[in-house]
This record gives structure tokens, sequence and C-alpha cells, in this order.
């Protein structure tokens, strides 16, 4: 006889778990902007676009219910595990437009960024919804549909992760990200250091000058010149970094 508790809902409960906490702290779909319902919907509709692929790798319906509760959890774990790793290194984007602002001198122009819930610097919130417009354009998202799909090669249903691993593939992405973020603004941190290496030798030969004055509108125009300039070349390296990692999660 057909049981639907075993046959769909539960299975359809254990893949909506983890697709659904990967949906809800993924980069793009976490934004302030995008309603809860919208990425609960879409959260049920991939859930069961993917069923028929997904439900032959779900165990039967344990008898306890402890078992159907660490089933869950185990589940919720992995979900929020892999979206937390693409939101961090999406940050990259965020640790570079801090960094153009500090050597621009853009620290104090701050705007409401969506995408963290509170107050960014205009290039870093710049940066970020650049990053973001990015991920969908590149069809980024799709990867993370599929990285879900594969990790139930790497982490199968009721297989609960070894935290000594979690932890270590965290940290290399935390590391990762400041990385690829200083990589990102380097150019515009040595023009900046350049120019505030030049104001100070025109301090020391011409005492009178007054630097400071000079020193605000001279860095913030040079800042934004240069970032103009490379901007492109940091969507081209921060798109293929992105790739890369992309393609990566989906063969581990």
């Amino acid at each position: 006889m057909f049981d639907i508790a075993s046959f769909f809902v539960f299975p359809l409960m254990l893949i909506f778990a983890r697709l659904g906490t990967c949906i809800m702290v993924y980069p793009g779909f976490t934004d302030v902007a995008v309603s809860t319902r919208i990425r609960l919907l879409l959260a049920v509709f991939c859930s069961l676009a993917m069923f028929p692929l997904l439900e032959p790798t779900i165990p039967l319906l344990p008898e306890s219910t402890s078992m159907v509760l660490q089933y869950l959890f185990i589940e919720m774990a992995i979900g929020v595990m892999m979206g937390i790793s693409a939101r961090l290194f999406v940050s990259a984007m965020h640790v570079a437009g801090e960094l153009v602002s500090f050597s621009a001198g853009l620290q104090a122009s701050t705007l409401f960024d969506p995408s963290l819930g509170g107050n960014s610097t205009a290039p870093s919130l710049f940066l970020m919804l650049l990053s973001t417009v990015l991920i969908f354009v590149t069809n980024l998202h799709h990867v993370m549909l599929l990285a879900v799909m594969e990790s139930y090669n790497m982490f199968p249903t009721g297989d609960m992760p070894l935290l000594g691993d979690a932890a270590q593939a965290v940290t290399q992405v935390v590391s990762d990200l400041f990385l690829i973020g200083l990589q990102l603004a380097a150019p515009v941190v040595a023009v900046g250091f350049l120019v505030y290496a030049g104001l100070g030798v025109f301090n020391r030969l011409i005492p009178q000058l007054q630097v400071f004055f000079v020193a605000m509108p001279l860095t913030i125009v040079v800042g934004l010149l240069m970032l103009s300039v490379v901007l492109g070349g940091m969507v081209a390296v921060y798109t293929q970094e992105l790739q890369d990692r992309a393609v990566l999660f989906t063969q581990e």
C-alpha cells in the first residue's frame, strides 16, 4: 500500500530542509528587499523540481520522532554551511569596497546596505550590489542548485559532516575572501598610498600648503578615477574566481 508520508512527505521535507536553509542565507536572496514569502515559495518550488532526482537517495521514514528530528537538524546544518560558505566568499567585494573607501577618503560616505541590513560605505555598497548582479548574470545561482544536488554524494542524508572538516572549510573561505578582496582593491590602495606619500613630501617642501584641505578632494577624485579605470578588470577577476569556486564546490 502506498504510504504518502513515507514516500512523498518525508523525502520532500528533508530536501526542503537542506535546500530551503541554503536559499535563506544564500547571497542575493537574503536582502531585506526580498520578501521571506518569496524565498519560501522559491525553496518549495525548487524542492518539488528536485524531488524526482533526489528521492532515491532519501532513507525511509524512521519509526521514532527523535530520528526524524535528527535528520531535519543534520539537513538544515548542511544547508546553512553551504549557504554561509557562498555568502562569505561573496563578501570579498565588501572587503574590497572597504579598502577602496579607506584609500579614497570615503569612509564617511555611508549608505544603507540591503545585503547586510546596516550601513556601508558607498564603494562597498556599489561593489556588493555589483557582485549580486554578477551572480545572476553569470547563472551562478544555477550552480548553487547543482551544488545542493551534488552535496548528496558528499553528505548523504542523515550523515553529519565532520565538524573539523567543516570548520577548516569555513576558515579557508574566510582566508580566501580577505585575500581576493585585497587583490581586487590593490590598484586603488597603491595609488592612494602614492597620493598620500606625495602630499607628505609637498607638506615638507611647502609648509604653507594646507595639506588637509587639498588632500580630501584630491584623494576622492583620484580614488574614484582609479576605481573607474580598474573596475572592468575587477569584475573579470572576481567573476572568474566565483566560477572557479562554484565549479570546485560541486566537484568536492
